[in-house]
């Protein structure tokens, strides 16, 4: 399935950026996890829902090295929203950066979250961008014969993490 995707950042600030690359979900946390962002996933996956109510979605969710360690609240609602949506979100890829001991902690304890939540989607961790869209766009071709060039998903992905995008609506 073809989409016509162009890269979109719906809110950014210096803890976190929400956007999407044509029906890709972007959600990029750098430093403090505040609930604020929970409401304004929502409203950006209920309009690309809107937009795409046949092809689905697909998430990438990115962890900073320097976020903080969300509170158990930040977690849960954001897996509610994430929930809320299953039934348009095909697959998600969440990175959480960095190599050294609290990243693979958090991965750690994410996947035993992932297993607790029961996502109705595919959801795979990683601790590095280009797998993860590697991941992704072979996952979509495989699953929903979706066609995503993983380099373009990637660069478009670095794009939106390094603000390289201008801020648009």
């Amino acid at each position: 399935m073809s989409v016509v995707r162009t890269l979109s950042v719906y809110h950014r600030d210096s803890d976190y950026a929400i956007g999407a690359w044509g029906n890709v979900f972007m959600l990029a946390y750098y430093k403090e996890c505040k609930m604020s962002i929970i409401e304004k996933a929502r409203v950006v996956l209920r309009k690309l829902s809107e937009l795409y109510p046949h092809e689905g979605l697909c998430s990438a969710i990115t962890v900073g090295d320097h976020a903080s360690n969300a509170e158990r609240q930040f977690k849960v609602a954001l897996a509610e929203v994430m929930k809320e949506f299953g039934s348009q979100v095909r697959l998600s890829a969440v990175v959480f950066e960095g190599s050294g001991f609290r990243s693979v902690i958090a991965r750690s304890v994410a996947a035993s979250l992932n297993v607790l939540s029961k996502f109705p989607f595919d959801n795979k961790y990683f601790n590095d961008r280009r797998q993860a869209c590697t991941w992704l766009a072979s996952e979509m071709k495989k699953k929903h014969n979706w066609e995503i060039d993983p380099m373009s998903l990637f660069i478009s992905l670095e794009q939106f993490i390094n603000g390289t995008k201008p801020y648009c609506q």
